[in-house]
C-alpha cells in the first residue's frame, strides 16, 4: 500500500461558489479501466490518462482501497461528502513510481485547508478526518488484504472534486 497525504485549497476553483468536501481521494489505476478515466479521449496518448505499467490487478486494489475509505467516512456523518480527483499519472510522484514498481495498491488523500489559506478548515477538523481515514485504512487492509467485499466500480460513483488537480 502506498498513502500519499496532502492538503488542497479551499478556495474555489473556476465559477461559481463550490465548496470543496473535507476530504478527497485519489486512485492510481493503469489501461484496464481507460475508459472510466475522467480525462479519457479516444485519441489522447495513453500515458497522459493512466499509468500504463499499472496491472489490472493492482488497479482493483487502489480503486478498492479508495472506495472503501470514501465510502465508510461519509456513512460515518461527521465528515460530509467524501470526493475524488480525477486521475491522470503524476509522473515522478511517489504514487506513480512506487506502485507499479511494488504492485503496491495507491491512494492519495487530499484533505482541505492549506495551514496558510485565508478561510482554512479548522485544524481538529482536518486532524480528525486524516486519522479516521488512516485508521479505516489499515484496518481494512488487516482484515481483508485484497478488499474483496469491496466493489472497485464504487469509486467511479465518488462525485469528482471541482477544480481538482487533474480536472479538466
Amino acid at each position: 500500500m502506498a498513502i500519499t497525504h496532502h492538503h488542497k485549497s479551499v478556495a474555489p476553483r473556476g465559477r461559481g461558489t463550490e465548496t470543496p468536501s473535507l476530504l478527497s481521494v485519489m486512485g492510481a489505476f493503469g489501461p484496464s479501466y481507460l475508459e472510466r478515466a475522467p480525462s479519457y479521449e479516444p485519441d489522447e496518448p495513453l500515458e497522459s490518462v493512466v499509468n500504463p505499467f499499472l496491472d489490472a490487478e493492482t488497479s482493483r486494489r487502489s480503486l478498492r482501497l479508495n472506495a472503501l475509505v470514501a465510502l465508510q467516512l461519509t456513512a460515518d456523518g461527521r465528515f460530509g461528502t467524501v470526493t475524488r480527483y480525477g486521475y491522470e499519472p503524476l509522473w515522478g510522484s511517489y504514487l506513480d513510481a512506487l506502485s507499479p514498481e511494488t504492485n503496491a495498491a495507491g491512494m492519495l488523500y487530499e484533505v482541505a485547508g492549506q495551514s496558510d489559506e485565508a478561510d482554512s478548515i479548522d485544524y481538529d477538523h482536518k486532524v480528525a478526518v486524516s486519522r479516521a481515514a488512516f485508521r479505516r485504512t489499515l484496518e481494512a487492509l488487516a482484515a481483508d488484504p485484497d478488499l474483496r467485499a469491496v466493489d472497485e466500480n464504487r469509486y467511479f460513483d465518488l462525485p469528482l472534486e471541482s477544480g481538482g488537480p487533474t480536472n479538466r
